[in-house]
């Protein structure tokens, strides 16, 4: 079952001109960091991956209308895995989660929306992992031409075809809108705004409200990102806690309670004890090359 969700988009700010696509991953305001362990460039192509040196992998079945996409990563570092189409351009990522290195989760996997995934490194070993996706277009603009698509591709957002499709509760495919035309019905939507954050942009979290219950199938997976009008990234979150192998790259983010209220502020109470005990493990991942341009001066 598909679910559309539509997101809501404030009042653009002054533009800074038109946003170039690219994919940069995990927030830091350490200026320092940027590009190396932040803000982290990803290949959007597969020539592109295979010059870092990434490897082909076989994947988790993905859901019809997206089997045909092909899985590169590092070769044992599986955090983060990139799928590319019949055009050879990037089309959705993975983030895993290694079984062994989770700890005080609080919600079923499954009905988060992961799929388990065991596969074997370059030494032998298998290994397992919780696995989620999320797709930069719908499987019916994947089944179109791939001449037109290539033609016709976005180079301003990874987003192509209007809409983004995730992976949400029991394994549903939920489609995120990015018209600007169909963001603004919140009734729509689902989503409920929050913080606009700098570098981050505004913030969107599912049914998200001051009274939301902290059970099973009430905390989405994922929280969408906008500034100046455009659907600029999406974030992932996920309750527990996490240690990164330490040959593995780290492209979390462990915020702490108190900025989770300052990025959440009409949150429910259960959601913010979730956040300092055990706490809450995020990933931000950007579809624009420029997400520092996200200053949340002109806009709320």
């Amino acid at each position: 079952m598909i679910r559309t969700i539509a997101l809501l988009c404030l009042v653009a700010a002054p533009a800074f001109g038109a946003f170039t696509a690219n994919m940069r991953v995990r927030f830091d305001l350490n200026p320092f960091g940027f590009g190396s362990s932040s803000f982290v460039e990803m290949p959007l192509t597969i020539w592109e991956a295979v010059a870092k040196n990434w490897v082909q992998k076989t994947g988790p079945t993905l859901p019809s209308g997206y089997e045909n996409l092909v899985l590169y990563g590092p070769a044992d570092d599986n955090t983060l895995n990139l799928y590319y189409d019949d055009n050879y351009q990037i089309a959705a990522f993975q983030i895993g989660l290694d079984k062994e290195q989770i700890s005080d989760s609080v919600y079923d996997f499954e009905n988060q929306g992961f799929t388990s995934w065991t596969t074997t490194l370059s030494n032998g070993t298998s290994r397992d992992y919780w696995t989620i996706r999320a797709y930069f277009s719908t499987a019916d603009y994947l089944a179109t031409d791939a001449t037109a698509r290539n033609s016709s591709r976005n180079t301003e957002t990874l987003i192509q075809g209007g809409s983004m499709v995730v992976t949400g509760f029991n394994g549903e495919l939920y489609t995120i809108s990015s018209d600007p035309t169909v963001l603004a019905d919140t009734s729509v939507s689902g989503f409920t705004e929050q913080a606009c954050m700098v570098y981050m942009g505004h913030h969107f979290y599912y049914n998200m409200t001051t009274s939301l219950e902290c059970a099973e199938g009430r905390l989405f997976p994922w929280f969408p990102l906008s500034y100046n009008g455009v659907v600029m990234g999406i974030g992932f979150n996920f309750i527990g806690k996490y240690d990164v192998r330490p040959d593995n790259f780290n492209y979390f983010e462990s915020p702490g309670v108190a900025a989770v209220k300052i990025i959440v502020p009409k949150g429910p109470q259960c959601f913010y004890e979730l956040a300092e005990n055990p706490g809450v493990v995020t990933m931000h991942v950007y579809f624009i090359e420029t997400p520092r341009q996200a200053l949340c001066v002109f806009e709320g």
